[in-house]
């Protein structure tokens, strides 16, 4: 059997990205024109709804889109907080008002309902299908690495929906399912979204067995998009003895992955699990198919494990560091070579996963269509993180320069909010130019806009007046005449008196002595 199995993060492409800004990697999975086609179907079911239009647009779709983000990135309870006065968000507060903000909320339409046929309404994600075409679109152009995974998704949502799923064992166990097939990186490749039994998955490139389960029906169904050569890696959930003949006979694809024991043929004997546990952590079993390209593995850790693969076997073994219960130690414990492969490629969705759960927009909702575009929206930024990442990794930047997360995903932010404000600036900026040019070629024109100074928000009541003691006091009206400042060095003359120490001190532009006073 084939025993190479790279570990490559992209295409195998010797050229260097260049790295864009972060608003750049975004753009490229949610254009201009998705946020202009929601302003406009969210006016007309408005209309319906209310009989008034909601006179919204597409940069006040963006605004609020910017402010859904940074709201998440605050991390306040309630989404309200931000408006509040105690705890007001300038960003969001100054930008969008906060009955807007729900209003728009509930107001998020991508389809007109009235165009939409009953056909395509069959689609159990037709009120959400253009967002996700979008997003997938986008993500079939990332290029495809040799080593990919597979594995489910789960976006939480406990409201009523015919496509609700339980899985027990996920951190969100109730939700809606996502197969997502990502690079071992995390950045995702292609997914596809479970619509519920009734609805039947079928891969248009290769044969479907019969009696297939969803899981492998969905492995072969995702891998339509992989070139010849691939290499796969699944859980138990997908993996099989007919999923692995299928992808390796019909599309040369390679396949592993942990099976479960049910699954395996009878025909397959392998070493009984209590004479393994007398052997020891560590050992191992195999048995290859007669034509050299298949093989199935039992390995004994902790408990037993079955792995089945058309590329990896047992052999070259290493040996790989474990915790012993029983020693108190880390001791070198045997490991075959398809459970080393098994392991480093197998983490790629759990990795997007982890991103996503950092600063999701996860506030609570009745409807299942804004769980699903704000999970989406959250699965376009954090993919738009790891292809600038890994850019920014390529050319050597040094990790203080490289955005976190969370500053990466408020560059977006505030991008969105004041998309409008920088396009019209930098179309002042143009014409400014353009007419500096007709004038006189030899003058440059900075034709910098003014910037308006941001509204600072009241201190509460509690600090405003704490400590109040020397406070300045204006005696014009009491004397007529100024008197001398009181300050050391100090000549000049003035109506400031201090409240407590009943001393004049200067307060102007030029001097402060009422400040040094009480200082020095």
């Amino acid at each position: 059997m084939d025993q190479t199995c790279s570990t490559g993060i992209s295409a195998g492409s010797s050229e260097i990205p260049e790295v864009k800004t972060p608003f750049s990697y975004f753009e490229r999975y949610l254009k201009d024109d998705f946020f202009e086609d929601m302003a406009e179907f969210s006016n007309r079911k408005y209309v319906l709804l209310k009989g008034r239009s909601l006179n919204t647009n597409g940069p006040e779709i963006r605004k609020y889109w910017g402010a859904s983000i940074a709201a998440a990135l605050v991390g306040f309870p309630k989404i309200r907080m931000c408006w509040d006065r105690r705890t007001r968000f300038p960003l969001i507060a100054d930008n969008i008002s906060r009955d807007r903000f729900y209003t728009l909320r509930n107001s998020l339409k991508i389809v007109d309902d009235n165009a939409v046929s009953d056909l395509k309404k069959e689609d159990r994600f037709w009120k959400v299908r253009p967002m996700l075409a979008r997003v997938k679109n986008a993500c079939l152009e990332n290029p495809r690495p040799k080593e990919i995974s597979i594995d489910e998704q789960m976006i939480p949502f406990h409201g009523q929906v015919r496509m609700k799923q339980f899985v027990r064992g996920k951190p969100q166990p109730v939700g809606l399912k996502n197969f997502v097939m990502t690079t071992t990186s995390g950045l995702p490749l292609d997914f596809l979204m479970y619509e519920g039994k009734g609805k039947e998955i079928v891969s248009g490139k290769a044969p479907v067995p019969e009696k297939l389960d969803v899981g492998g029906r969905v492995a072969l169904k995702l891998c339509d998009s992989l070139p010849a050569g691939s290499s796969i890696f699944i859980d138990r959930y997908f993996t099989s003895v007919p999923v692995l003949e299928t992808l390796l006979s019909h599309r040369n694809i390679f396949c592993t992955g942990t099976i479960m024991s049910n699954r395996i043929p009878r025909s397959v004997e392998l070493k009984r699990d209590n004479e393994m546990k007398r052997e020891g952590r560590g050992c191992h079993d195999q048995v290859v198919r007669l034509d050299d390209k298949m093989s199935i593995v039992k390995w004994y850790d902790n408990r037993p494990i079955y792995l089945g693969s058309t590329i990896c076997g047992v052999s070259p073994i290493e040996e790989c560091r474990r915790w012993s219960k029983k020693d108190s130690a880390y001791i070198q414990v045997p490991r075959p070579y398809i459970v080393k492969m098994y392991n480093t490629n197998m983490g790629g969705v759990d990795l997007l996963d982890r991103i996503l759960s950092k600063y999701a927009m996860r506030n609570r909702t009745k409807k299942w269509t804004v769980r699903v575009l704000h999970h989406f929206f959250d699965f376009a930024v954090a993919a738009a993180w790891i292809e600038y990442r890994y850019a920014a990794q390529l050319n050597k930047w040094p990790s203080k320069d490289i955005l976190s997360y969370f500053l990466f995903k408020m560059d977006i932010a505030e991008n969105l909010i004041y998309y409008q404000r920088e396009r019209e600036v930098q179309q002042e900026h143009e014409e400014e130019s353009d007419d500096a040019e007709e004038e006189d070629d030899d003058v440059e024109q900075a034709g910098s806009k003014r910037k308006r100074r941001a509204t600072q928000s009241l201190p509460p009541k509690a600090a405003r007046i704490q400590n109040a003691i020397h406070m300045p006091d204006m005696m014009h009206n009491q004397q007529k005449s100024r008197s001398r400042c009181r300050f050391p060095g100090c000549s000049s003359v003035t109506y400031i008196r201090c409240t407590q120490c009943k001393v004049f001190l200067c307060f102007t532009t030029e001097r402060n002595c009422f400040r040094n006073f009480h200082m020095k």
